[in-house]
């Protein structure tokens, strides 16, 4: 009778621990799962929230890169190297359909070949700036603007690049245009170049001056 009830105990007791260790192993599934849910979700947050604050920083980086802003930059390149440094670091990731932010690009990308440590790199910023020029022009010939920001790199550049045939024809497009420009604070910084440049006559000189 004894034996009889010591088997019983003992396997009530073999029981309760199956069944604690079940509960046990499964409460840890549980709590395993929970974490592992809880994670996803945290990296899922915070990537979301990355994602938002990148989407964000461009949006507002790409509003302050304005036609204004950059004709107002685009005239110190030639002559300031952290100047030109400044303003390549600023459009170099900028994506825009604006044909005339794309032409000052360009221009932007063949005047920092100027700085350039390796010929490669050189070459590599020539050519990329001078595609996106061309690129802009072609969408918009009779752009006086653009025009001038080939001119303004065509007869600044080496002649070994081969990038100066252009030059008497948008001279002469820009002298029979420039009355045409609407904005004054574009004239007068056209106008700078223009009158310093050897590339006009007097005569042409005289014609375009207020």
């Amino acid at each position: 009778m004894l034996n009889t009830n010591a088997n019983s105990r003992k396997a009530r007791i073999d029981h309760g621990a199956k069944s604690f260790r079940a509960c046990r192993e499964t409460w840890v599934s549980f709590s395993n799962k929970l974490i592992i849910d809880f994670k996803s979700f945290s990296i899922k947050k915070t990537i979301s929230f990355f994602l938002l604050f990148i989407a964000f920083q461009v949006n507002a980086f790409s509003q302050t890169i304005t036609i204004e802003s950059l004709r107002k930059d685009y005239y110190k390149l030639n002559t300031d190297s952290i100047a030109c440094k400044k303003i390549f670091n600023k459009i170099q990731n900028l994506n825009s359909s604006n044909n005339s932010i794309i032409g000052y690009k360009g221009a932007i990308y063949a005047s920092m070949a100027n700085y350039a440590k390796s010929k490669q790199e050189k070459i590599k910023l020539f050519n990329d700036g001078k595609k996106m020029l061309e690129q802009s022009i072609k969408a918009d010939s009779s752009n006086v603007e653009l025009r001038f920001l080939r001119l303004t790199i065509q007869t600044n550049c080496p002649k070994a690049l081969g990038y100066h045939k252009q030059i008497n024809s948008d001279k002469n497009f820009i002298v029979t245009n420039f009355n045409t420009l609407k904005s004054s604070d574009l004239k007068s910084k056209m106008l700078e170049f223009l009158i310093a440049s050897s590339y006009l006559s007097p005569a042409e000189k005289q014609k375009i001056k207020p």
